[in-house]
């Protein structure tokens, strides 16, 4: 190091705030390359040896995988007093700073890995579980009855996960033992079915971890049961009780309010048959207007649930979502936006929108905002 005296910090966070990558965060963290670069002239001279060693101590913050330009920006944003003022003007804490460039650093890398085609992760988003007739305990009418949440889960990482405490209990209860029935309540967009797939993502890394049987995650097509096309219930009947011979699976009933209310004495046996056998395993999922009027009426079946109410989130909660979404979407059509605008968002729409659930209706407009800035161009 000691021979490239030309390397200087001055230099190294130059070349950081040059980066595509490096204009995207600073950016959307509202601080502007010229005023960055501005007030480094004004910090006391530190050597390439300590510069070097603050961006190795923000890759272990960010969790980085190498030291790259956000890695850079973290690093001098944090450590150099007359960068952190900036952070300050801009209202910008060095948690909040901290968390948003977790999540840019998160999905950065994973796209960087799915742009391979031969990454352990495109291998698996791609190739999944072939055939699950091949698997014990699996047959067609299953197969035909149901769509398989694990085969592809693993490729769907998720950098935030909320809901932890329903999430860690529920996975315990479907590991403990057969004839768990788990009921998820909540209002449209609390986030009921992203635990169903976070749920999915748990069982499928604990079972990889452990070296166990693999458990997969079935999400019942009530629409065939509904239309009763093709003998569907009894199929549905035959091939659970083949199954549960041999595979290992969870059944989700997404739609069990819409299977009440089709009022069909037929699908309600069904669906008392499903929840009463001991070898299977359910996950069902209602709004909480709907349990009052159709389940909690029924003491049957009432008492072959064990209810989690799913709560809206809390705002920094809410935010982490916010910030996966933004740049889930932001890095792959190239739209900039504000951590500004998306607290504004998560205002707006705590004020004006009454129906539905955070972080469901916030993600709602954030996607709309980003589709409508793709089509202008901007």
């Amino acid at each position: 190091l000691s021979t490239k005296p030309s390397i200087t910090a001055q230099t190294m966070l130059q070349a950081a705030t040059e980066s595509a990558r490096g204009i995207f965060v600073l950016r959307f963290i509202g601080l502007e390359r010229e005023d960055v670069l501005a007030a480094m002239l004004k910090a006391p001279e530190e050597s390439l040896e300590t510069c070097l060693q603050w961006c190795l101590d923000a890759m272990k913050e960010l969790n980085a995988k190498r030291l790259d330009s956000t890695v850079t920006i973290y690093a001098f944003l944090t450590r150099v007093s007359v960068l952190t003022a900036l952070l300050e003007k801009a209202d910008l804490s060095n948690d909040d700073l901290k968390n948003i460039l977790k999540a840019e650093v998160f999905h950065f890398e994973l796209a960087q890995e799915r742009c391979h085609p031969l990454s352990p992760t495109t291998l698996v988003s791609l190739l999944g579980s072939i055939g699950r007739t091949w698997v014990i305990g699996y047959n067609n009418d299953l197969e035909r009855l149901t769509t398989n949440l694990s085969e592809h889960i693993l490729s769907h990482a998720h950098h935030t996960v909320i809901h932890g405490n329903i999430l860690t209990n529920t996975v315990k209860i479907l590991q403990s033992g057969s004839g768990a029935n788990i009921l998820l309540l909540g209002r449209t967009g609390t986030g009921k079915r992203t635990l169903v797939r976070n749920i999915a993502y748990a069982l499928r890394s604990h079972e990889i971890e452990h070296s166990s049987p693999f458990t997969d995650v079935l999400m019942l097509k009530t629409s065939l049961l509904l239309s009763g096309s093709g003998q569907s219930d009894a199929a549905l009947l035959h091939a659970l009780s083949d199954a549960k011979l041999g595979g290992r699976f969870i059944l989700v009933i997404e739609d069990i309010s819409m299977l009440l209310k089709a009022a069909d004495a037929r699908l309600k046996n069904i669906l008392v048959t499903i929840l009463q056998a001991k070898n299977i395993r359910t996950i069902c999922i209602a709004e909480t207007a709907d349990y009052h009027i159709l389940i909690k009426t029924d003491p049957l079946l009432d008492a072959l649930l064990q209810k989690n109410f799913v709560e809206e989130t809390e705002d920094s909660e809410t935010m982490q979502v916010l910030l996966e979404e933004y740049f889930r979407l932001g890095h792959r059509h190239r739209i900039s936006m504000s951590y500004k605008a998306l607290t504004s968002l998560l205002s707006l729409c705590k004020r004006y929108i009454a129906k539905g659930g955070l972080p469901g209706k916030a993600i709602d407009i954030l996607d709309e905002a980003l589709l409508t800035a793709k089509a202008g161009g901007a």
